[in-house]
Order: structure tokens, then sequence, then C-alpha cells
């Protein structure tokens, strides 16, 4: 394994980097936002060559420039249990440990992962936990609702930057300070707004009884088929199947 190359991928990796595989069981991601992760200056995104791109993964600055996050990151089939992702992991640390703004380290992993890899638990505490509910259906399956009136309207950035300064609000939907969009945890400052409004994301509240706003984010895939994730933005009790894992950064080290 000494005859490999680590190096910033660019838009000419994207059918290697398709090659290696969906790791998200048939909800993977990085096919539709790959090219946006290439256009986004708080993004940079790293292959393993081996030949051919055998190796991914994305990191993001996210809250401000505050938090290091881990994204899409995949090893090929036939690589892995070889050090392909520690290597490729020691290369990205020893890029950003001069970066003076960042303090925690994070990541998001299913109940599978967290469940099966109980060493997270020494390195990590958890930051939050949500359930993600996941429907495939065809477009023109939906009836419309027969009440607009009571029908959630579309969140811009207007609406969710009085949502984050409405501090009731604010403190009942995110209790942990942070919302959980696409497998991103973030912190509620106006510089993740374009994270949660995503350009392939549709968000919606709606008002209750008690005046108090409900937040849904779905995130749709290629038309007419449509793969929905619906982020339920609430405060629930029971263990659900989203884990957002944070430390503080050792960057520096």
């Amino acid at each position: 394994m000494s005859d490999y190359n680590i190096r910033r991928a660019t838009v000419h990796d994207f059918d290697g980097v398709m090659d290696i595989g969906d790791v998200y069981m048939g909800i993977d991601y990085l096919r539709h936002r790959f090219h946006i992760f290439m256009d986004d200056r708080n993004i940079r995104s790293y292959v393993y060559i081996i030949g051919k791109e055998v190796g991914f993964c994305s990191i993001a600055l996210i809250d401000d420039g505050l938090t290091f996050l881990i994204r899409a990151s995949r090893v090929k089939n036939g690589f892995r249990g070889q050090g392909v992702y520690g290597r490729l992991l020691k290369h990205i640390y020893a890029e950003y440990k001069d970066v003076d703004s960042i303090k925690y380290d994070a990541m998001t992993t299913d109940n599978y992962n967290c469940e099966d890899k109980k060493s997270l638990e020494n390195a990590y505490a958890v930051m939050c936990r949500k359930t993600i509910l996941s429907y495939r259906f065809k477009v023109e399956d939906i009836d419309p609702p027969l009440n607009m009136t009571t029908f959630p309207k579309e969140v811009n950035s207007s609406t969710m930057t009085s949502l984050f300064e409405d501090e009731k609000t604010r403190d009942t939907l995110f209790p942990e300070g942070k919302i959980i969009i696409d497998w991103v945890p973030l912190r509620l400052v106006p510089s993740n707004i374009k994270y949660i409004l995503a350009v392939d994301t549709f968000a919606l509240q709606s008002m209750g009884d008690n005046s108090e706003v409900s937040l849904l984010s779905e995130r749709l895939s290629e038309r007419p088929l449509h793969l929905v994730n619906v982020e339920c933005v609430e405060k629930i009790s029971n263990p659900a199947d989203s884990f957002a894992w944070i430390k503080t950064a050792g960057l520096k080290k």
C-alpha cells in the first residue's frame, strides 16, 4: 500500500468518486452535492489514489469556522481495512492544523455505527440526536392539500433569520442550540443558513394552536421519483437514528 497519492479533489474526479460506491444504503447524497462541495469555499474534498480514486472525504468548516466537520467519507470495497481511511484523515488533519478558528471536531453517524463502534464514546461526546424518516414516491401521486390556509409555509432566509432571533421559539425548537440538516449539525448562526436552506432542500414551517412554530426540512432528489428525507426538528425523548458527535479539536497537536 506504499504506492498511493492523496490530493485535493477536483470536478474531474466526479466519475471516479461515484465509482467508489453508495455508502448510505440507497440515500447517498454525494452525487447531488459533489459539485456544490467543489464550489463552496468552506469545503475541501480529498481523494486517495491508488491508480484510481479509492477513498474520498470532504471537510466543511461551519459555525463561523469554529467546527471542523467530516462529511461523505468512503473507501472503495476491496480497499477497506487496509489503513486507507486512517492515512487519508491523517493527511487532512495536517492540512488544517494551522487554522486557528477551529475549536471543535464533529461528525455524524447513524445508530448502527453508534452501537457498533463504542470507541466513538472514548473520543467524542454526543452533541445531539434526531430521527430521519425517508419516503420514496412519485410526484403525481401526491394530492394537493384541501385547505391551503393551514398548509405549512415555505421558509426563506429572512424567515430563518427571524426564527433564530426569536429566543422563545428558537429554544423550543432547538433546545440543544443546534439543528441537524442533511446529516450536518449546525449552530444557530446566520452563516449556517445557506446550509439549512440549501439549493436542493425545501423547508416548511407551520403554526400550532398555541402559536408555536414547527419546522420540517426536506431534501429532494431527481424528478419524477423523489426520495425525501423528512427531518423532524423537535425535542424527542426516545433514542433516534442519527447521532451528531463532537469533541474539542486536537488539530494543533
